[in-house]
């Protein structure tokens, strides 16, 4: 039920994003506020509204991971899968469907990492290199086949109003 819940906030993210007036304005505060705010946009409004979004789909993903795949919640429940999460997003080019498919593609190495002893090909690989198996994935897709993927211009950088 979750992994369609995920394909489906991906869908509605891809939608909201680049088929309507509010993607328009997250985009064009990303990628030029000066121009956004000239054009009557409330950069500030539309930038938190875009950090609380993120944040509750970053707490709906951990609230997931930690009810459906470890079963529990302590300290160090999620120990890297933040880092993963943010390779997707670079690897899937800032895209809402790339990084499904790259999120995906990570995910089924976590779940070979965890289930790989099981299968007879990994049968014989000792059980340390399937636990480090998605993190090596991970460095090795985004250093050979990531190419260029670039960040929205104004990302991280504070907006002041009226500088440029």
């Amino acid at each position: 039920m979750t992994s369609i819940l995920a394909v489906a906030l991906a869908g509605v993210s891809w939608f909201i994003l680049f088929k309507m007036p509010f993607g328009l304005r997250i985009r064009s505060v990303g990628e030029h506020p000066l121009a956004a705010d000239t054009m009557g946009v409330n950069v500030f409004k539309i930038r938190y509204v875009s950090v609380f979004i993120s944040g509750l789909f970053g707490g709906l993903g951990g609230g997931v991971y930690a009810s459906t795949v470890t079963l529990d919640f302590s300290h160090a429940t999620i120990t890297g899968q933040g880092f993963i999460a943010l390779a997707a997003l670079v690897f899937g080019k800032w895209h809402p469907l790339g990084a499904l498919g790259a999120a995906l593609f990570f995910g089924f190495a976590q779940s070979l990492s965890i289930i790989g002893s099981m299968l007879p090909l990994f049968k014989e690989i000792p059980n340390v290199y399937m636990l480090i198996a998605p993190y090596v994935l991970t460095i090795l897709a985004l250093a050979g086949f990531i190419g260029r993927a670039d960040a929205p211009k104004a990302n991280g950088i504070p907006y002041i109003k009226g500088k440029r």
